[in-house]
């Protein structure tokens, strides 16, 4: 269900920026300009898509990615939604819609923030798998995923609260928040691989 949507993103991408190319930049001074609008996120959606369909085909990578399928599939389902967002939100300024742009920032780092921080529990390592991770650091990974995620998905929280903040203040605050969080997931991260708690 989650390929199907991201070909109906994909799809719905390319016939939105077709329309908009055909009936509002073709003949215009936009040129290559023009094309690049309304072309440049499908491909971007394309290309992500594409690494859906091959990773589940490398040998290497097949029992790792059948593994933790529904998890990837969730992330790259995530990150295209947000591209389509991106890619619509141009689209409609170029057809004479005055939206803010600078809004898209914030709110796609926050909904992808959240989107992995949901996803990131899916991925717990059995202590009895036989792989290249020993028993010791499959347990750590095991104990930090929980914590980080939870710290994730409140800084995507306070991410996406960030655009009704002054203008003035939107980024710089976003800024803030993005590096907070990067900053309590390394010291998280290293507590619990140093202590195991």
């Amino acid at each position: 269900m989650r390929q199907q949507l991201m070909a109906i993103l994909i799809g719905a991408s390319f016939i939105w920026g077709v329309y908009v190319y055909l009936f509002q930049l073709a003949g215009t001074e936009a040129g290559f300009y023009g094309v690049v609008t309304a072309f440049l996120h499908p491909f971007i959606m394309v290309l992500l898509w594409i690494n859906v369909l091959i990773l589940p085909r490398i040998e290497t990578l097949k029992p790792f990615y059948e593994r933790f399928k529904k998890g990837m599939e969730n992330i790259f389902l995530c990150v295209l939604s947000v591209v389509f967002s991106i890619h619509g939100v141009i689209l409609l300024n170029v057809s004479g819609y005055d939206l803010n742009l600078l809004l898209l920032v914030p709110l796609s780092v926050g909904i992808v923030t959240m989107t992995a921080a949901n996803t990131l529990p899916k991925f717990v390592v059995p202590i009895t798998d036989e792989s290249s991770l020993s028993s010791l650091s499959s347990k750590r990974w095991n104990q930090l995923i929980r914590p980080v995620a939870a710290k994730m998905f409140i800084g995507g929280l306070m991410m996406i609260a960030t655009v009704f903040l002054p203008e003035s203040m939107m980024l710089t605050c976003f800024f803030g928040v993005l590096a907070f969080v990067i900053v309590t997931i390394i010291f998280r991260s290293h507590k619990v691989l140093k202590h195991g708690a």
